[in-house]
């Protein structure tokens, strides 16, 4: 079975908004890596806004690893992020998944801060 982060419903409406813009990665015809973002600008108790690019979803087949794939749409997001004038790029990564946090800081990343979570039974 696989799953799925976004229905049918939602990826039209990702697809219809300026501000989510995705990216894929080809090889061969075939689409092997997508690159799902977010463009926003922080106001408020900033001193001037801040706009930033979130990497929502970077994702690369099974079959496409080892291929460098993953570094190059993050290296695309990179180029984009400066394209759109952005203050930083950033995204979520789990804690307990030690690979996807070393290739991160591998394309230079650094923690921003830390969110924690206590369980409720």
């Amino acid at each position: 079975m696989q799953v799925k982060k976004f229905s049918e419903a939602e990826l039209v409406a990702l697809l219809e908004n300026p501000n989510n813009p995705i990216f894929v990665f080809e090889l061969e015809g075939q689409v092997v890596g997508h690159l799902f973002c977010e463009l926003s600008t922080a106001t408020g108790d900033v001193l001037e806004p801040v706009k930033t690019l979130f990497i929502d979803d970077l994702c690369v087949a099974n079959s496409a690893r080892s291929q460098k794939i993953g570094e190059q749409l993050y290296e695309f997001a990179l180029s984009y992020a400066k394209e759109q004038g952005c203050h930083n790029l950033t995204l979520d990564v789990w804690a307990d998944n030690a690979g996807a946090v070393r290739f991160y800081e591998r394309q230079g990343m650094k923690p921003q801060k830390f969110r924690m979570e206590q369980i409720i039974e």
